[in-house]
């Protein structure tokens, strides 16, 4: 939010720090987790937003360690070679887009 704007209204306005095409209106953020975790859980807590949208989706929003997006490169590369796009379409090409 911007405190240096001149009316309530503006002040309330949220300045844009990244943007992800869902398809969808957001109209809600929340802190937590989509799963209940045990305090003594010797699993990392990676701090997440859950997010949802006017037509009822719910989504969440998380960081991944380096390790873990790599992993999830390679698979998403693996899968590309074995399963052909809808209708034709290249999944590189809709990333790029």
């Amino acid at each position: 939010m911007n405190s240096e704007r001149t009316t309530d209204v503006e002040r309330g306005w949220l300045e844009m720090a990244g943007e992800y095409y869902l398809g969808e209106f957001v109209n809600r953020f929340r802190h937590g987790s989509l799963v209940m975790r045990s305090p003594d859980s010797d699993v990392v807590q990676i701090p997440t937003v859950i997010f949802g949208t006017v037509n009822g989706v719910i989504g969440v929003v998380a960081s991944l360690l380096h390790e873990q997006f790599i992993f999830l490169e390679k698979l998403q590369s693996s899968l590309r070679k074995v399963i052909k796009g809808v209708g034709g379409l290249s999944h590189e090409q809709w990333r790029r887009s």
